[in-house]
């Protein structure tokens, strides 16, 4: 036993100093330099490239792919959609630092009626580009469906007006009328609103306030609801011509009534409450003459108070007053028309 131990070392130490000299060494470890690196590599890669699965929220954006027609996110209807994402775990990674700063858009399709409208949301999420690029797949969408309004545009042309025609003894626009169009919708409730008028803002010009007679200057067309989404304007100034009179007279209202306007079925159905069913100390001004239509009560202006089915119940809420029945040129300040009325909507309490 001890000689084959023997034997063994010897057989060993032989070895060695035939192989383990410095030129082999010097090679053995120019082959590690390189090789224990890409190693690294090729374990870092195949980390990455092991399939995973993760969850994500996903920002979506609707359009119709009518040209004529618009699509928005209905009432209920929230932007995010969460999912679970399976693939690489780099391409998933990817794909969530893209999805902080992008949407995924929704095309509603041209068929569809105008109106409330449930879409599913799979297919379109499913199959969107970015998931698609990068070998990503879309699971478990939720919610499955979300409901999306369809309407149609509408045009009309507006008569210019003076914003503040207080002083203005006369006014010519060029051209007399404005273009808008924007959704049917909302083109329809501006209406009910009176907030459906262009509104030339002479005062954005000085010039114009002096009194005598103006020829042709530039100035901007106001239309209340040109912030809203999908409404364009055009022209967006017009050239004015007017005459600004000397004086105008400035007359206090005591009192003014509130006036309650809705659809009639609704408001048969609720009961409007608010503290004070007047509006007390209206400042007004205007041409003299019409200024003592007021003050003889042969004009009685009044405050209006409109209101609409889709407003919320049993919450107190503030909206600006629409002020109506005024004389020819004359107009309520402006920090009474900016004042917000408070009153608040409940279910109609009827035996």
């Amino acid at each position: 036993m001890r000689e084959t131990l023997s034997f063994i070392l010897d057989t060993a130490r032989r070895w060695l100093r035939r192989h383990l000299n410095r030129e082999s060494f010097l090679d053995g470890l120019k082959t590690f330099v390189w090789v224990a690196p890409l190693t690294v590599l090729i374990w870092v890669y195949a980390e990455q490239e092991q399939e995973a699965t993760d969850n994500g929220q996903i920002a979506i954006s609707v359009h119709s792919a009518d040209p004529n027609r618009i699509a928005r996110l209905g009432q209920r209807s929230d932007e995010w959609i969460l999912v679970d994402l399976k693939g690489p775990r780099s391409k998933i990674d990817a794909v969530k630092r893209q999805l902080a700063t992008t949407t995924i858009p929704v095309e509603v399709p041209g068929g569809y009626p105008v109106g409330d409208v449930q879409l599913a949301t799979e297919y379109y999420i499913q199959n969107a580009a970015l998931f698609v690029n990068n070998g990503v797949k879309v699971q478990n969408v939720r919610p499955k469906t979300i409901s999306v309004f369809v309407d149609t545009y509408t045009e009309v042309q507006l008569p210019v007006t003076p914003l503040d025609g207080t002083r203005v003894a006369s006014a010519v626009f060029e051209p007399r009328t404005i273009h808008v169009r924007g959704p049917t919708d909302a083109l329809r409730a501006a209406q009910r609103d009176g907030k459906l008028v262009a509104q030339a803002d002479l005062a954005t010009n000085p010039e114009l306030i002096k009194p005598g007679q103006h020829e042709k200057t530039a100035v901007p067309v106001v239309v209340p609801i040109e912030s809203s989404p999908f409404v364009t304007i055009t022209p967006r100034q017009v050239l004015a011509t007017v005459s600004v009179q000397q004086n105008a007279q400035t007359h206090t209202i005591d009192s003014v009534p509130v006036w309650l306007e809705g659809p009639a079925t609704f408001l048969k159905s609720v009961d409007v409450t608010y503290e004070q069913p007047f509006v007390y100390k209206v400042t007004v001004s205007g041409p003299a003459d019409q200024i003592q239509q007021i003050i003889d009560h042969k004009t009685i202006p009044h405050a209006t108070l409109s209101v609409t089915s889709d407003e919320p119940m049993n919450v107190t809420q503030s909206k600006k007053l629409e002020y109506r029945n005024l004389p020819p040129d004359v107009t309520v300040s402006k920090d009474v028309r900016d004042k917000l009325f408070d009153y608040k909507i409940t279910p109609a309490q009827r035996s």
